[in-house]
């Protein structure tokens, strides 16, 4: 677009319209406008995201927590390892992720629906169990998945835990789901498959602030004055130009037409166009096959989710 590359064309004029967006520009017409929109956007990124402190929870981790905090509600990644890898690859590796991203080392304050992350960044060996038997038995990676998701905690500040299955060289890594969804755990098992570090920009912290501060600055009472007025009970069987009539607009008033492809040959063209539909879908190669083409250095695995109750190997 031109208006993308007149954007990059201005990054050198001016260090301010480095933030200068299509959204500003589309969303104000005048030049007083954008100046205004580039002037909040500065005081807001002014402020220093050091990523650790205490906030409030959000609103579905406060649902969470008000059910009963769902000690055990996880979500978990079995991770093939390349031939080598030792304990300390898997230490770094941990390592990285509890200090590129805050919310894995978060305490859960249930008494007054708040997150704490602390400055320091525990030792990933504190994190980090290791299996020692053999065999593909199912049964060797339940018992172990048992017993790792034993050992998160929210309210304790466990968000995570890591088992290295040693002799088939799998790691299985599981996350709390206050700090992980399906979003952030694609990010997370990149980073760990990748071996690099994190590419965060706002912490959570900060975001949880910004969302508070938004939270603060709306009418509330009129918000909860527009969806109670749309709840109250009322007439909602309008279809188009006359509300529904039970009288005549019944099942048996329903009325069926029949129509023949000209040429004979319908149900083939049918055929045919299932097969086209059911061959988009899959990739080539099937699933198996679509994955093996993103080689990094943790191969790819399972994932899933567990919660209070026993883990889906």
């Amino acid at each position: 677009m031109q208006l993308s590359s007149d954007l990059q064309s201005l990054d050198d004029a001016h260090p301010a319209l480095k933030r200068l967006t299509p959204r500003m520009i589309l969303g104000n017409p005048t030049v007083r406008g954008i100046a205004e929109q580039l002037t909040a956007a500065d005081s807001v990124d002014a402020a220093p995201d050091s990523g650790v402190g205490t906030f409030r929870a959000m609103p579905v981790q406060q649902w969470l927590i008000d059910v009963g905090g769902g000690r055990r509600f996880s979500q978990w990644a079995l991770l093939n390892l390349p031939q080598g890898t030792d304990r300390t690859h898997i230490e770094q590796a941990i390592g990285r992720l509890l200090s590129d991203h805050g919310m894995l080392r978060a305490t859960v304050n249930a008494n007054d629906g708040t997150f704490t992350i602390p400055a320091e960044v525990p030792p990933a060996e504190e994190w980090l169990s290791v299996e020692e038997a053999a065999g593909d038995n199912i049964d060797v990676l339940r018992q172990a998945a048992e017993r790792a998701i034993n050992l998160i905690d929210p309210m304790a500040g466990r968000m995570l835990r890591a088992v290295w299955l040693k002799p088939q060289q799998q790691l299985l890594l599981l996350v709390h789901h206050h700090a992980v969804d399906g979003t952030s755990w694609r990010v997370l098992i990149g980073e760990l498959m990748s071996a690099t570090g994190g590419s965060e920009t706002t912490s959570f912290a900060r975001w949880a602030g910004l969302m508070e501060r938004r939270r603060e600055a709306l009418d509330a009472q009129a918000l909860r004055d527009a969806w109670a007025a749309y709840a109250e009970p009322r007439d909602r069987s309008t279809l188009g130009s006359r509300a529904v009539d039970p009288a005549m607009d019944s099942g048996g008033r329903c009325a069926h037409r029949d129509l023949a492809h000209p040429g004979g040959g319908g149900a083939a063209a049918c055929r045919r166009g299932g097969q086209r539909h059911r061959r988009k879908r899959e990739p080539a190669g099937g699933a198996a096959g679509h994955a093996g083409a993103h080689p990094a250095p943790l191969a790819r695995g399972r994932t899933g989710g567990c919660g209070p109750g026993r883990p889906r190997p």
